[in-house]
């Protein structure tokens, strides 16, 4: 019988702990920010066509951006003060003067996340390492 043996030495195994440990940092934190450039770009398209009455809807909208410890994005329009943006953007009986539109929010949405997976790997190779 042959036999090998290789014994990895403890400041070894910490070493490589603290590697995976900064890749796996690493990956979140380009994993958020190519989240965040998508939600930055649906925002912009979405606000493009939220439709404009007093102005209070547009500016209603909040952006709350992914980080590495929390890979979730969001974006909403509304809030105590603009209690009609749900109606504005489900009901597609309003009129609106164009480019303004109802589900001026799910069309960018939808638009951005029919790019994934292709788009989303892109900007997070795009990251990936810097």
């Amino acid at each position: 019988m042959i036999v090998i043996e290789h014994k990895v030495d403890e400041a070894t195994v910490r070493q490589v702990r603290r590697r995976l440990a900064e890749i796996t940092e690493d990956t979140k934190t380009a994993f958020a920010r190519a989240l965040n450039v998508s939600a930055a770009h649906i925002a912009a398209e979405a606000t493009k066509i939220t439709p404009i009455d007093t102005g209070r809807l547009r500016n209603s909208q909040v952006v709350k951006f992914a980080t590495p410890d929390d890979l979730t994005a969001e974006i909403g329009y509304g809030g105590p003060t603009v209690g009609y943006a749900e109606p504005v953007h489900e009901r597609l009986d309003l009129r609106h003067t164009p480019p303004t539109q109802a589900k001026f929010l799910s069309e960018p949405f939808e638009a951005e996340v029919a790019t994934w997976p292709d788009g989303l790997v892109e900007r997070f190779q795009r990251f990936w390492g810097e």
